[in-house]
């Protein structure tokens, strides 16, 4: 997938696999992110970016923390979207947030760098 092209809309929308919306962010993570969230069945197909949040947090894992690049996907059109902030309740007031292991692709917990 590393030669997919930039996307351009062409009013072609697949739905998710997962809850079978249309999906309006086009988003990428790196490949290595993919593999632990995305089971192997579904790698190929189209997550939509709830779902890969809420897989993504299943496995303990922070989704702000992996995306790379979010578009909104409209017709013939397609916008690339820029983080100004975050906000993760769990890790914003010290509840059980992300914590990856020391082996996650994702680097070590914070504070064990």
């Amino acid at each position: 997938m590393s030669n997919w092209p930039k996307g351009v809309s062409d009013g072609l929308i697949l739905p998710c696999s997962f809850c079978g919306e249309k999906t309006v962010f086009d988003y990428t993570v790196n490949d290595a992110v993919w593999n632990l969230v995305i089971p192997k069945k579904h790698r190929r197909d189209v997550t939509c970016l709830p779902c890969f949040d809420r897989l993504a947090a299943d496995k303990g894992i922070a989704t702000v923390d992996c995306l790379k690049l979010v578009q909104f996907v409209g017709v013939n059109k397609t916008i690339g979207l820029q983080s100004i902030w975050s906000h993760d309740l769990a890790r914003d007031h010290d509840g059980p947030g992300y914590q990856p292991d020391k082996n996650s692709p994702l680097g070590p917990p914070p504070g064990d760098e």
